[in-house]
């Protein structure tokens, strides 16, 4: 068994696992099978494993969601969301989010970045230049908009 799937089996019995130094701490004990309990000890170190890439994924998503937040200009409230969303999706599914915000919303030094900069660049002087509140999408329609205006 994977360590994914057997920590999803986990999750969806209602309980959370951790790791303690080289041990597994699993709750609320009383739903715990025997069944379980055997699978938890026969792939251990393959639970540990998970759950310090788990540890990882979590920073690479956090650090990957403030991006996004500093994409769309968000303010505190909007990013104390975003945090607390984060910390609060199960392990297994972390992963995909972070995919996800890699591959809809570039980190800053990558191309698709670099596009909206050019577009902010492209539009200043023109009467619709982006505010600091501006989202990369409110940029490109304003500036839509005002070059119709402009042709009209």
């Amino acid at each position: 068994m994977k360590p994914v799937d057997l920590y999803r089996a986990v999750h969806d019995a209602g309980m959370y696992l951790r790791a303690d130094g080289d041990k597994l701490v699993i709750g609320p004990s009383e739903r715990l099978t025997a069944e379980l309990r055997q699978l938890l000890r026969e792939h251990k170190s393959a639970m540990l494993a998970f759950l310090a890439d788990a540890h990882q994924t979590l920073a690479d998503l956090l650090e990957a969601a403030m991006g996004v937040c500093d994409q769309h200009g968000d303010g505190l409230a909007a990013r104390a969301d975003m945090e607390r969303d984060c910390l609060s999706m199960p392990l297994h599914l972390r992963g995909d989010l972070l995919d996800h915000f890699r591959g809809c919303h570039a980190a800053p030094d990558e191309p698709a970045r670099r596009d909206w900069q050019e577009v902010d660049k492209s539009i200043e002087g023109k009467g619709s230049a982006p505010t600091k509140t501006s989202s990369p999408r409110g940029v490109a329609r304003s500036s839509a908009i005002g070059h119709i205006a402009q042709k009209e």
